[in-house]
C-alpha cells in the first residue's frame, strides 16, 4: 500500500548550538525538498525555547522516506550539535 508518510520529530539541542546548527540543518531541509517523494520538510522552533526545534516531513510513500540519501547527513549533524531527539513520531491524516 503506498500512502503518504508523516514523520514529527522534536529535537533539542545543547544551548548555544543553535546558531551553529539551524543554517546547517535548513541546508539539508532544503536538498530534502529536492528529492523525488518529498512533498513537505519543514523545521520549526518553540518561541519560548528557542533549543527546541521540530521537523515535519510528509513523503508520497514510506519507502521514498526511507531511502532519503540524506538521513545519514542528518543524523551526523545531529551527533555533531549533541542534540537529543525528545521524540518521533509516523502519524496519519485524519480528515
Amino acid at each position: 500500500m503506498n500512502e503518504k508518510t508523516i514523520v514529527i520529530t522534536v529535537l533539542l539541542l545543547k544551548p548555544g548550538f543553535e546558531e551553529l546548527i539551524v543554517p546547517e540543518l535548513a541546508s539539508i531541509i532544503e536538498a530534502s525538498r529536492q528529492i523525488e517523494g518529498c512533498l513537505v520538510f519543514d523545521l520549526f522552533r518553540l518561541s519560548q525555547e528557542r533549543s527546541t526545534l521540530i521537523l515535519h516531513e510528509v513523503w508520497d510513500t514510506r519507502e521514498a522516506y526511507s531511502r532519503s540519501p540524506l538521513k545519514i547527513e542528518m543524523m551526523n549533524l545531529m551527533l555533531k550539535s549533541q542534540a537529543q531527539p525528545l521524540r518521533s513520531w509516523t502519524v496519519e491524516e485524519v480528515c
